[in-house]
């Protein structure tokens, strides 16, 4: 797909070439400016932004190299640059690429090879473009969760919480004193998990972290679940929640801290979404050659199709519940997954909650 009525500057001193080309371009539905050198087209360009240029290297005034060197610097980074050019010798391609020209078409031009490239110049700069304003969304939705929410809700905690106890420093209410504390305590713990995911979520997304899917390490499976569990189910008060079914018990060929950090954040979302004295139910079984984690829930009015399509800098139906985060939990879920082979679903529960099933490689049928 290509960006709808392009524009298109074209510069050839040829007047026959230039007008051909022209008339190919416009037939395809480009909006075409013709100049006859570089020094109209630079002109042009310092009070006009173009989508892509198509322009002649031997030209008077100013050629075809002169006029992309000072067409750079007009900061137009996002433009293609394609040369028109007989020379078709080594040197003089090579010299146009390393000046940074997007492409190099060899007089004679047939009308194919024309339309052709100027096509997928402007379907990749759309690509980059969208690419490029959806990153910058997500970030800024990252930077104003993080002003507006994440970071200032447990930091005013701290803060609020802080000035209250210097209040009461003579209060001989120690119980008081000591929940104070506890709230401080909470909030700090929540700021540092919610920036260690940052700096893990960075690490494993610019390569600074391996993971491998190598690791066989001699501990039950079944037993760290349990474990798990029941630190995040006793951090929201739910012990009597959860409902644990093991039906086998494996050595899986994930590193069993990979594996903690997918099933921990998928198994704190089912607390968090669900309420308290609804079942959290987790099963583990073999079906198809894999070994299958399952967490279901019963959970608030939240879709499957939410969270497989939730991206770091994310929150998903805020206005209808309260949410913690900034979906990087889930990003470095799906990055661990990606990088290890690890396959996981999610599923819609009836009448309501999420059921997530992780699908893992084994290298033994049975612990021993």
């Amino acid at each position: 797909m290509v960006m709808e009525k392009a524009s298109i500057l074209l510069v050839e001193d040829d007047r026959t070439l230039l007008n051909n080309y022209k008339e190919i371009l416009e037939l395809e539905g480009f909006d075409v400016i013709a100049k006859p050198n570089g020094l109209e087209a630079l002109e042009f360009c310092k009070k006009n932004k173009v989508d892509l240029i198509l322009s002649d290297i031997t030209m008077p005034d100013m050629d075809g190299y002169d006029f992309f060197t000072q067409f750079k610097q007009l900061k137009y980074v996002d433009t293609p640059f394609l040369f028109l050019t007989s020379k078709t010798e080594y040197v003089d391609l090579r010299y146009a690429m390393n000046l940074g020209s997007d492409d190099y078409l060899a007089k004679p031009i047939s009308t194919k090879d024309l339309v052709q490239s100027v096509k997928v110049r402007l379907h990749r700069k759309l690509e980059i473009s969208e690419n490029f304003h959806a990153i910058i969304n997500r970030l800024e939705k990252g930077f104003e969760l993080m002003s507006n929410h994440e970071f200032l809700t447990p930091l005013n905690g701290i803060i609020g919480f802080l000035n209250i106890l210097k209040k009461n420093l003579s209060n001989a209410d120690s119980e008081e004193n000591l929940k104070f504390i506890n709230y401080i305590n909470q909030s700090a713990k929540r700021l540092l998990e919610l920036l260690e995911k940052l700096r893990l979520w960075n690490s494993i997304n610019n390569e600074q972290t391996e993971i491998t899917d190598t690791a066989k390490t001699n501990v039950s499976l079944v037993m760290l679940l349990q474990y798990w569990v029941n630190e995040i189910a006793g951090s929201y008060d739910r012990l009597t929640d959860v409902m644990f079914y093991p039906h086998e018990d494996m050595i899986v060929e994930i590193d069993p801290y990979f594996i903690g950090i997918i099933f921990k954040e998928v198994t704190d979302n089912a607390f968090k979404f669900s309420s308290k004295g609804s079942p959290v139910v987790l099963e583990t079984k073999i079906q198809n050659g894999k070994y299958l984690v399952i967490i279901s829930d019963s959970g608030q009015n939240c879709k499957a199709q939410f969270i497989r399509e939730s991206q770091v800098f994310f929150q998903f139906n805020r206005n209808k519940f309260e949410q913690q985060g900034l979906g990087i939990g889930l990003a470095i879920t799906n990055l661990i997954c990606h990088k290890t082979g690890t396959e996981i679903e999610f599923l819609d529960n009836e009448p309501k909650g999420i059921t997530v099933i992780i699908k893992l490689d084994f290298v033994e049928t049975q612990f021993h």
